[in-house]
């Protein structure tokens, strides 16, 4: 399991690869923004975020259907967890 770090007095986005696993975030400086690969490229994939600060936004590059009827892309609030799983067409939040 990889596990990565995005400081955003470092840099202000990552790029997810299939390497990676939990992502934490550091966005005390910056929204922190997410680049992940489309749905269709990593059926099954999950990915964790861990927002460990509590200012700015966590802001993914694709939508995240958080139930049936709603997508997201950002992500606000202190201590963000977020899991996202693909079903191989769209990214769903799941509660682990």
């Amino acid at each position: 399991m990889n596990i990565s770090n995005l400081n955003t007095s470092n840099t202000s986005s990552h790029t997810l690869t299939d390497k990676d696993h939990i992502v934490f975030v550091d966005a005390s400086n910056n929204d922190a923004s997410i680049i992940i690969p489309d749905a269709s490229k990593c059926p099954g994939k999950i990915y964790y975020f861990i927002k460990i600060s509590s200012s700015n936004d966590l802001i993914l590059s694709r939508d995240v259907q958080v139930n049936p009827k709603k997508v997201k892309r950002k992500f606000s609030g202190t201590h963000v967890c977020l899991s996202i799983v693909s079903d191989g067409t769209k990214w769903w939040e799941i509660d682990l």
